[in-house]
């Protein structure tokens, strides 16, 4: 039987691919770092507002609460800034990058990130309460090893073939374009890294909720705890896209003319 939370997963995950496409028209009007910015206000505002909404439902747990709880945690508080900050910044590279390369290679290599993201949860992983404390650490497998090395491989592919390392060495022009195509590169790929490093985080501010507020046996309350966690870490990416903009040259004409 086809379970919800596949469907959710798979709902998630096309939604999650379209992004990178919006971007691609986004980016045409303002900048990357501008068109990020405002896209994660968006949904820091959709998240609050959904959570809020759901708070009068419950009494046990709400804004008020997890913050208070998060300042009593520090560790789960940087967790929250830094996923949120790092996520926003995850975007806005990859938009400034399609400045420098192909939109089709940046994306590409920006998709790598799920791999990465193994990784980052198995070295930033927070046990959380008496039965997570009680398990064995998370290893990665040989599997995972050898798909990442391929994964990897796939990217060099598509480094080589941005760079057109042939064709360009012996061009002045094509020097200063070959110069473009490795920032790009540089771009992309750190916006794959902090993707990876965001989600990772992210996820131990879910499990720091779903620790701190039990599990939840109807599908609203399930839905409100996630909203909480999202939020959490989205508001701290909002925050961080405010404190950039004194440095991006043109916002608010750019903005205003849209």
């Amino acid at each position: 039987m086809f379970q919800l939370p596949v469907l959710f997963m798979l709902i998630s995950i096309f939604l999650y691919s379209l992004f990178p496409l919006v971007g691609v028209f986004g980016t045409g009007e303002i900048s990357g770092f501008a068109f990020a910015g405002l896209s994660h206000m968006l949904s820091a505002a959709v998240s609050l507002l959904g959570a809020l909404m759901l708070s009068g439902t419950s009494t046990e747990y709400g804004f008020r609460r997890l913050f208070h709880d998060l300042r009593e945690d520090r560790s789960a508080l940087r967790q929250a800034v830094l996923s949120g900050i790092s996520n926003y910044l995850s975007h806005a590279l990859l938009f400034v990058s399609f400045v420098y390369i192909s939109k089709a290679s940046a994306t590409i290599v920006f998709d790598v990130w799920p791999i990465l993201a193994i990784f980052f949860f198995v070295a930033l992983a927070r046990p959380l309460g008496d039965v997570a404390l009680a398990t064995k650490p998370a290893t990665i497998g040989k599997r995972v090893y050898f798909l990442s090395l391929v994964a990897f491989l796939g990217m060099v592919v598509i480094m080589l073939g941005d760079l057109n390392l042939y064709d360009l060495l012996n061009d002045v022009r094509g020097m200063s374009s070959l110069f473009d195509a490795k920032i790009g590169l540089v771009l992309a790929i750190l916006s794959a890294v902090l993707m990876a490093y965001s989600v990772a985080l992210g996820r131990n501010t879910r499990l720091f909720v779903q620790d701190k507020y039990g599990a939840c046996e109807s599908r609203s309350a399930q839905l409100h705890l996630a909203l909480l966690a999202s939020a959490a870490t989205k508001i701290f990416g909002a925050l961080g896209f405010l404190l950039t903009i004194p440095f991006l040259p043109n916002f608010f004409p750019a903005v205003t003319s849209m």
